[in-house]
């Protein structure tokens, strides 16, 4: 028996919506992706900054000791409800480039935030250094 033309139409009907609906779910999984790309992009804009304000603070303030560490926080989050808290520590180790010369500090601040990692972003911290001199 020969399938009728309401028969085909019913089931190609079914399987364009099948493969529409798969097409869907892979564009809202690649733009799901695409979302925490941009936050985690936003998320390593903002400790560097975080980094670099507390990296000059360190230099100018020229106390070259390294520190346990701190809090910083920002008025930045993904939620605009509540703020980031970003840590940080501070290491100063001294360098050696002419003996008897002026000394020479390497000051490294290392920032992290969300707890250091988050589900599917994986690290979460960066770090800002510089040589500086009393």
């Amino acid at each position: 028996m020969a399938p009728t033309s309401r028969g085909l139409t019913l089931l190609e009907t079914v399987i364009a919506l099948g493969v529409l609906a798969i097409l869907l779910i892979g564009l809202s999984g690649l733009f799901l992706r695409l979302l925490a790309g941009a936050e985690k992009s936003n998320d390593l804009s903002a400790g560097l900054l975080v980094a670099e304000r507390i990296l000059q603070q360190e230099c100018s303030a020229a106390r070259f000791q390294s520190s346990p560490g701190g809090q910083s926080t920002l008025l930045y989050n993904h939620d605009g409800a509540n703020v980031q808290e970003f840590l940080y520590q501070v290491t100063c180790s001294p360098m050696t480039v002419v003996s008897g010369g002026q000394p020479i500090y390497y000051v490294d601040v290392q920032v992290w935030w969300s707890g250091g990692s988050r589900q599917g972003q994986g690290r979460l911290s960066t770090r800002a250094g510089r040589l500086a001199t009393p």
